[in-house]
């Protein structure tokens, strides 16, 4: 998805060095509802396309592609925000769906929780959603996910 990026690569030590974080959990998710616009409405209804939304999905990761790819302890917060979204409303690309997967594989979501200082709500929030997302990305229908996203083009302002 990204190249020359594996998601084996990006789950190392650094990931679980507790730090203070920029944004909470919950921020990262209400950036990326509202970046889909999907928030008011059910995709499956709208007259919007699943291009469109692919093309949002591509946007949502555009716009901060650096750190979903990043070893640091803001990587967890970006892969479980987004994946949780992207399955909630079925507008999961394939690509993204395999990368993500390999994250989540090699994420320790124990220690991670047990060293970042977060709040009970952030805490419990992202072990809940992991928690799905694992279940969801296991039993997930390969005939359900969309079209690849574009995968050259991170940090442009068009794809």
């Amino acid at each position: 998805m990204f190249p020359g990026i594996s998601s084996d690569s990006l789950i190392r030590d650094k990931v679980y060095q507790g730090c203070p974080l920029k944004h909470s959990y919950s921020d990262f998710k209400d950036y990326l509802l509202s970046v889909l616009d999907v928030r008011a409405s059910d995709p499956k209804r709208d007259s919007r396309s699943l291009e469109a939304y692919r093309d949002s999905v591509w946007w949502a990761i555009n716009e901060a592609w650096e750190s979903y790819i990043t070893p640091d302890s803001h990587l967890p917060l970006q892969w479980v925000s987004l994946l949780t979204v992207l399955i909630e409303y079925r507008l999961l690309p394939k690509n993204v769906f395999y990368f993500g997967r390999g994250v989540m594989e090699k994420l320790d979501i124990r220690r991670y929780l047990d060293n970042q200082p977060m709040t009970s709500e952030g805490r419990e929030a992202l072990e809940r959603d992991y928690l799905h997302v694992r279940k969801d990305l296991d039993s997930l229908d390969a005939a359900l996910l969309m079209s690849d996203v574009a995968e050259d083009r991170w940090g442009s302002s068009d794809q």
